[in-house]
């Protein structure tokens, strides 16, 4: 029941995300009609992702897992709220709209991590294997990006954009009650017998800096994350749409591609969740075979393939790297102290999230620069230089025997230090 209601209300916030990315440039087109007041409110969205991620993540160890949840849905609901509230009644200008977009999207990364924090205890309760309900957590959240825009698209022609943003609101309070009401606190209980912990913000932002730093895997997943939402991310949204105007004139056949790579990573994700805890010892092939994925898919395209070849393309790499995700959050989730979970989860997504804008304005000048078969062809190359990159890089042989013993083991060691011994050779995640 608890594990239903959870992804249940998890699915709610998540396609209320989704249905937002459609819904407010709209919203800012029919009211301003204007392109670069739509950009203005793209960038409120994404601008507090960095410090939200940093700071957040302290909130998120004091309050635990289902009070941020509910907080984080609470904030994004009122502030969706507010939006046609204010716009059918006394007016809402558009430095009202901006601080209320800005105000929306404040929590959201310590929302996703509060979260992610409440599957272990689920799990237990549940009486599951991790990976299992890790898998159905994340393959949710590349569902809902399948399902929340087609939808947002149906539902402004049948109900309107202001009246599908009254519907946003209320599905985030659906979200906070089902999760407010049926999940475990996620809230860790320091050991009285235990080491000294930080106390204050300023030091448990530390400590989590301090134990990502000193974790050699942590941190190299933190960097080649962040750098594959660099790469990755403008290919989808800047690179693909530019390239598949210019060989095929045909905006839908955009949208086709990126519902079959949603679509396979979704049974990448689902076949991870039922096998995932048998291939423990292959998770960092299973990861660098994901990322090696998307690099062959960049050289099949650079020459030019038919349409057909570019939908089997898609699917294909969405069901090799589909693992991807779940896979690394078990990994974080083994190797990261309960006592610290929220600060090191959100400042992952801080630093991934704040560095895809980047990564966007520099795909969109590359393609403008030197044409589309030129820039993906410098693409190409700049993801397999990554992609080996990868490979080369030691501490992800880790990966492989990763397990809850590591984090145990931090009892012993300076509180936010990672311990500096080898992880213990067992893999079972210790889940039944």
């Amino acid at each position: 029941m608890a594990v239903a209601t959870f992804l249940f209300g998890n699915a709610v916030s998540l396609i209320g995300n989704a249905l937002l990315m459609v819904a407010l440039p709209w919203f800012v087109i029919e009211t301003t009609g204007s392109a670069g007041r739509t950009g203005l409110i793209g960038m409120m969205s994404a601008l507090p992702a960095l410090a939200s991620g940093i700071l957040g993540g302290v909130l998120v160890d004091r309050l635990g897992g289902r009070r941020m949840s509910v907080i984080s849905d609470i904030i994004s609901g009122v502030a969706v709220l507010l939006i046609p509230l204010l716009y059918q009644t006394v007016g809402l200008n558009f430095a009202g709209l901006m601080l209320l977009v800005f105000a929306g999207a404040a929590l959201d990364i310590p929302g996703v991590t509060a979260r992610r924090l409440l599957l272990p205890e689920l799990a237990r309760d549940a009486n599951t294997r991790d990976e299992a309900i890790t898998s159905a957590y994340e393959t949710m959240q590349g569902a809902s990006f399948i399902i929340g825009p087609a939808l947002a698209g149906v539902l402004i022609v049948w109900i309107g954009t202001v009246n599908l943003l009254w519907l946003t609101a209320a599905g985030f309070g659906i979200s906070a009650l089902c999760i407010g009401l049926f999940s475990p606190a996620g809230k860790h209980v320091p050991d009285p017998e235990g080491p000294p912990v930080a106390t204050g913000a300023v030091a448990e932002i530390k400590a989590g800096f301090r134990y990502l730093r000193t974790d050699a895997l942590l941190l190299s997943l933190a960097i080649g994350l962040t750098l594959m939402n660099v790469l990755y991310t403008p290919f989808w949204s800047v690179v693909l749409p530019v390239l598949i105007d210019d060989r095929f004139g045909n905006a839908s056949r955009f949208g086709l591609m990126l519902s079959a790579f949603g679509i396979g990573a979704v049974v990448g994700g689902m076949l991870y969740g039922m096998v995932g805890h048998r291939l423990r010892h292959l998770r960092r092939a299973l990861f660098l075979t994901g990322v090696g994925s998307f690099a062959a898919m960049l050289w099949i395209m650079v020459p030019g393939v038919p349409y057909p070849a570019l939908i089997v393309l898609a699917l294909a790499v969405g069901v090799i790297g589909g693992p991807i995700d779940p896979m690394l959050v078990n990994v974080r989730m083994e190797r990261i102290p309960e006592a610290l979970r929220g600060r090191v989860f959100a400042t992952f997504s801080g630093l991934a999230s704040a560095a895809t804008p980047l990564g966007m304005v520099a795909a969109g000048w590359l393609l403008e620069a030197t044409g589309e078969r030129t820039g993906l062809l410098v693409i190409a190359v700049i993801v397999t230089l990554f992609t080996i990159g990868l490979w080369l890089t030691k501490p992800l042989r880790q990966m492989n025997v990763a397990s809850v013993e590591t984090v145990a083991a931090t009892s012993t060691t300076t509180p936010g230090r990672a311990p500096s011994g080898r992880p213990n050779p067992r893999t079972d995640s210790g889940s039944s």
